[in-house]
């Protein structure tokens, strides 16, 4: 069995993240993996200034991911002309929220700067969805100083959650959460991308004209950012994973999946309550999708053959494995 896993393992990568890996070391500025500090990984030497607490990570590791507490704590980027880029920019991370108020919940910002919006940054938007804007840095923080795209997912505290954001141009943005779409609107009618001579920051932003700073209360981990914009394909080299072949007979839970096999969708019944993320995987153990609902799942792009699927609770362990086929 163990040896299987390794195989399983090594042939699901060799099949993404070979292809990719590259392209996603392409245009690459920063990557922090917060691996027991913010050393840039990126091999461009960005290395970060941390005034922020290791934590751990979504799979429990001690000392892999940072805490900000919501009123002091940052990771400073190095200020430096190349982490200004003009667009398009992207950018993929994780993130666990501790409370949904606005001024707790910016994430980064590419430039730092007082009363003005200037550089990229994302963020909740004041009615709790996703957002991801750009500032002309004009000298204010208003609609009129900034571009902004809104998704559709209302987040919540105390989950793990990968966020991909894309701006290409004013109306031509893109979020993504656990690699899902969240297509959204836009909103705000600022100038071209700007920025000042300040440095960018993880965990906060000056976000209003008549307020202090607002600081991110929560944990962040695997912070990357690109002055490109992400394919389709690096997108699901990002969101790539292996499952384990388990043994199914092991489940507690009598949750079933209909009808299996499957032409188009694939149902759920006597879904546990506190399940909130359903991956769906492969025969070699790739990850191919992952859904944060628990309605039914549109399997019709699928290729004819097995799929795994497995889900996970609210304190991010597996409870659930499935298999069924798509016809």
């Amino acid at each position: 069995m163990l040896l299987f896993r390794i195989c399983f393992f090594f042939f699901c990568n060799s099949i993404l993240l070979f292809s990719f890996g590259q392209s996603l070391n392409d245009s690459l500025l920063i990557y922090y993996p917060f691996n027991g500090n913010a050393n840039d990984s990126s091999g461009n030497q960005f290395h970060g200034i941390a005034y922020a607490t290791l934590t751990s990570d979504r799979f429990g590791n001690p000392n892999s991911a940072y805490h900000f507490n919501g009123f002091d704590e940052y990771i400073d980027l190095p200020n430096q002309s190349k982490l200004k880029p003009p667009l398009p920019v992207s950018f993929s991370f994780w993130l666990k929220l501790d409370d949904l108020s606005a001024e707790n919940t910016t994430v980064f910002t590419t430039d730092f700067a007082q009363n003005n919006h200037s550089g990229v940054w994302m963020c909740l938007s004041s009615t709790g969805y996703m957002a991801i804007s750009y500032g002309d840095a004009s000298g204010n923080t208003s609609p009129y100083n900034r571009r902004t795209k809104i998704g559709t997912t209302k987040l919540d505290t105390a989950i793990w959650y990968h966020i991909i954001g894309i701006v290409r141009e004013p109306t031509d943005m893109k979020i993504y959460i656990d690699c899902e779409n969240d297509e959204g609107y836009y909103n705000g009618s600022g100038g071209d991308l700007s920025y000042t001579d300040n440095q960018g920051s993880i965990g906060r932003k000056d976000g209003n004209m008549y307020l202090p700073p607002f600081y991110f209360k929560g944990a962040i981990d695997d912070f990357r950012y690109w002055n490109k914009v992400l394919s389709f394909q690096e997108i699901n080299a990002l969101c790539s994973g292996t499952v384990n072949i388990e043994d199914y007979q092991n489940n507690e839970h009598d949750t079933n999946i209909y009808p299996n096999p499957s032409d188009n969708y694939i149902n759920f019944k006597n879904v546990p309550n506190n399940i909130i993320r359903i991956e769906i995987y492969n025969n070699i153990g790739c990850l191919i999708k992952v859904n944060s609902k628990k309605e039914k799942i549109d399997v019709t792009n699928f290729n004819s053959g097995v799929y795994h699927l497995r889900m996970i609770n609210n304190n991010n362990e597996i409870i659930k494995y499935l298999k069924f086929i798509r016809n």
